[in-house]
């Protein structure tokens, strides 16, 4: 049987779509417009199209500005300390004084938070990673002395305890076991402690990195798992999509292949995780790539 609408669910394109246009004009989706959200749908020719692109946009994750800084204030004032505490390398009563030591730190603060930039040698410097480091200094104006690029980590003095890495997600968990490795982060582990909290994590990428690197502390501030795969099967019969209980997962994941050819695009990349996932700034490669794709015949809804 290939991909198929269920009767019950005729009305959920237009139900979905209404929605979801309620939401940007309130800008709670704060990074597109209705006028890309109707060339987005327009990749979606067939009512079995459609179908499959309303459960996209009733699935999606989307992180705006005042999220990711609601994830500073529960990273800096919960999470941090808490581990800080753990390590013996936190003096502070009160949380308003450890933020007060973070916006007036000079070069003997024990803390530097570094973002997570260039993973090999061919990469272009620029990514999440720094752009969220900007955006946590700004939200709560973090002393500059405290931040630091990676290549610098070395050069760091004996002063500096903890170093904090800051990335939106961790999804496979291949590109940041590139990352340390291409820094050589484990020496520095020696003498430091090091500590790595994404916004978001994928639980099989976070074990697997911990397994690898057990020098590392890694605490996100959310979990997902395979349950937030947009191809996920049913719980009870693992033949068939969790979405609607009816399609197998063998004909959604040959209609997203079917789709994605037409449009000239990939069907997934080598970190997919068919997540929905999308940020103010940017979208993960995790993410199901019909939602930023850009070819001559595909407009993406969300940037790369």
């Amino acid at each position: 049987m290939s991909f198929f609408v269920p009767e019950q669910h005729y009305g959920l394109f237009d139900d979905v779509t209404q929605r979801f246009r309620g939401l940007i004009r309130k800008q709670v989706i704060s990074s597109i417009d209705e006028i890309r959200l109707d060339a987005w749908l327009g990749n979606f020719v067939s009512d079995e199209d459609r179908y499959l692109a309303a459960h996209i946009l009733n699935g999606l994750i989307f992180r705006s500005k005042a999220m990711i800084e609601s994830s500073f204030d529960q990273l800096l004032q919960c999470v941090l300390p808490r581990q800080l505490r753990q390590w013996d390398c936190y003096s502070h009563k009160y949380i308003e004084d450890f933020l007060e030591s973070l916006r007036d730190g000079d070069v003997d603060h024990p803390l530097r938070f570094v973002a997570v930039d260039l993973a090999s040698a061919n990469d272009e410097p620029g990514k999440s990673g720094v752009h969220l480091i900007r955006q946590l200094r700004q939200h709560v104006r973090i002393s500059k002395k405290l931040l630091c690029r990676p290549e610098n980590v070395a050069a760091l003095p004996s002063t500096v305890k903890v170093l904090v890495f800051i990335d939106d997600i961790v999804g496979t968990g291949k590109q940041f076991a590139k990352f340390t490795k291409f820094h050589a982060l484990e020496g520095q582990a020696v003498n430091r402690k090091l500590f790595f909290s994404p916004l978001i994590a994928y639980r099989d990428g976070v074990d697997k990195l911990s397994s690898a690197h057990p020098w590392l502390t890694i605490k996100a501030i959310e979990i997902f798992n395979s349950e937030h795969g947009f191809c996920c099967p049913c719980s009870s019969n693992p033949t068939l999509w969790a979405l609607d209980e009816q399609n197998c997962v063998a004909d959604v994941r040959a209609h997203i292949q079917k789709i994605a050819q037409a449009g000239g695009i990939p069907k997934s990349t080598q970190y997919g995780l068919d997540l929905l996932i999308g940020f103010e700034h940017a979208t993960p490669n995790n993410t199901l790539p019909m939602l930023w794709a850009d070819s001559d015949t595909w407009r993406p809804l969300f940037n790369r």
